[in-house]
């Protein structure tokens, strides 16, 4: 080959690459905050742990390089799949531990020796160490994978077998029994009380997707718990709706604080079949397939955060990426973000033949948006593989500076609400208060004053906690000096009536010194100000 045809092909090959660059190119300003999730699955043995049956040394060290790619990765969240088949990976005292943890045949031994180390624990206490939130994710109704599939005997298949329906070789909990609702709400409760979760998440598995030939068979239940006399359809939608307003009822009362989100298939509903659906010819859709009327949770306002699974390209013909991150995004509201999640099992595989600038474009596309707040990846497992460059595009370019998770009102829309935190901190250890002082407001009064206090505080994860003995708003300062006794107004951050607040970005991660104020709307009160140097 000749010189000049050798440089002509390098010229060739280098404007190629330019163009791929400028098609996506490098972003100057990265948001403060926003949603960098990676779904972490249980289920299958998708992700985690790699395979049943492993010791509790190799558990934890197949958690950690998760974790620690993770955040290398610049990630800000894991969800993490901690119930998959009706089986958990954490110590219950509802359901047993999964399949995908002991396997098949486990040793009396070997569950003795599982059943003193819970890997739920250990999942959140690594996590919040590297800065990430976690989610603890739930599959509401799958109960069995396969007809052979493993149980123990306090699997609900052989506790409540009446509570259960086969359909396509697998088996679920009934949606249209009140039993199945309060049960799986039960088992969300126990996560919520018991562990430091930052949220709570379902994916899409409501009513199972349709398997050809096959009935599922709810006649029973359709005829015994149908009072209003729906149609099958409307019936089903509103069995999963109440659902969700059960479990966000339950959320939300175990700890006001924390999220609850879900993660739809990636269609609501087709144009074609409601003119507010959108301009897509899917098979599948939520409303009409799979029961789930999300865009009605998110009218209720009982859903924090919605993650439709938008898992197509850019110009498919039967759903487009760009049409539906446009239509997902007009949902987006004050009490309900949206999240995209994005299908990195289809890069650079070749069954898809996506762009290989594809997946970069889709995260910069959400981000532009300022009606969405982020990405979610599914799943971990793909970041292992080749991405055709898209780790290092994620951690030196789309992810290359730190950034907090989204800002989110909490939800309203519950019968009771419980603003104790209590168990969550410990102050001995979690928190240590630098210097406290009592401000009293207004001296000329003081036969009405009366003493509030902070009693609890802390971090988690990138939050700031506390508790507090009385209902009052708090003030949040970030000041100069730990010494300073009355913060400016310029150094105000928020006010706020939760018991948490996000903390704002510190990409240098200096010492942060903190005010929180009690302030009462009856000035004759006396508070205490508790200064404390936040590092983080």
């Amino acid at each position: 080959m000749s010189f000049a045809r050798t440089l002509l092909l390098l010229v060739l090959s280098f404007l190629s690459i330019n163009h791929i660059c400028t098609q996506t190119p490098r972003i100057v300003s990265l948001p403060q905050r926003e949603m960098r999730g990676v779904w972490v699955a249980t289920v299958n043995n998708i992700d985690w742990p790699s395979s049943p049956g492993l010791s509790i040394e190799s558990l934890k060290r197949e958690a950690i390089t998760i974790l620690d790619n993770i955040q290398d990765l610049g990630f800000n969240t894991v969800f993490l799949q901690v119930r998959p088949c009706s089986d958990v990976i954490y110590q219950s005292d509802i359901e047993p531990l999964t399949y995908y943890l002991t396997g098949s045949n486990p040793t009396q031994d070997y569950l003795k020796e599982l059943s003193k180390w819970d890997a739920l624990v250990f999942w959140i206490e690594e996590a919040h160490k590297r800065g990430l939130e976690l989610h603890a994710w739930v599959n509401p109704f799958r109960v069995c994978q396969k007809e052979d599939y493993f149980t123990q005997a306090s699997h609900v298949s052989r506790t409540h077998p009446e509570w259960t329906i086969p359909y396509g070789g697998k088996l679920y909990l009934d949606p249209g029994r009140s039993e199945t609702q309060d049960y799986v709400t039960s088992v969300v409760q126990e996560i919520s009380e018991k562990y430091d979760v930052d949220g709570i998440h379902l994916d899409d598995y409501f009513y199972p997707y349709p398997v050809k030939g096959e009935l599922f068979d709810d006649a029973k239940s359709f005829q015994n718990n149908n009072p209003n006399i729906l149609s099958l359809e409307d019936w089903r939608r509103q069995n999963v709706t109440n659902f969700i307003s059960k479990l966000n009822t339950a959320v939300h009362q175990s700890k006001r604080y924390l999220m609850f989100g879900v993660s739809p298939f990636g269609v609501w509903r087709n144009q074609s079949e409601d003119p507010t659906g959108s301009m897509t010819r899917a098979g599948i859709t939520n409303y009409d397939v799979l029961y789930a009327d999300v865009n009605k949770w998110i009218d209720m306002g009982i859903v924090d955060y919605v993650i439709p699974q938008i898992y197509w390209e850019s110009g498919n013909k039967a759903a487009d990426f760009d049409v539906l991150t446009e239509w997902w995004a007009q949902r987006a509201t004050s009490h309900t973000k949206i999240f995209v999640g994005h299908a990195l099992f289809k890069v650079n595989t070749p069954n898809t033949m996506w762009p290989s600038n594809e997946m970069h474009r889709q995260v910069l596309q959400v981000r532009q948006d300022p009606r969405l707040s982020g990405s979610v990846f599914f799943s971990y497992r793909q970041l292992n593989r080749d991405l055709e460059g898209l780790q290092l595009v994620l951690k030196n370019d789309l992810y290359r500076q730190s950034s907090l998770t989204p800002e989110m009102q909490m939800t309203t829309n519950i019968l009771a609400s419980n603003n104790s935190i209590t168990n969550v901190l410990d102050t001995s250890t979690t928190a240590k208060i630098v210097s406290a002082q009592l401000v009293d407001f207004s001296p000329s009064q003081p036969t009405q004053a009366k003493k509030i206090e902070i009693t609890k505080i802390g971090i988690k994860g990138t939050r700031l906690v506390w508790e507090c003995s009385d209902t009052t708003e708090v003030r949040f300062y970030k000041v100069s000096s730990a010494l300073a006794r009355h913060p400016s107004e310029t150094q105000l951050l928020e006010i706020t009536s939760e018991r948490s607040m996000t903390l704002p970005l510190n990409s240098e991660r200096k010492k942060w010194i903190v005010t929180v104020e009690p302030i009462a709307k009856d000035r004759t009160v006396c508070v205490q100000k508790y200064r404390k140097r936040i590092k983080y």
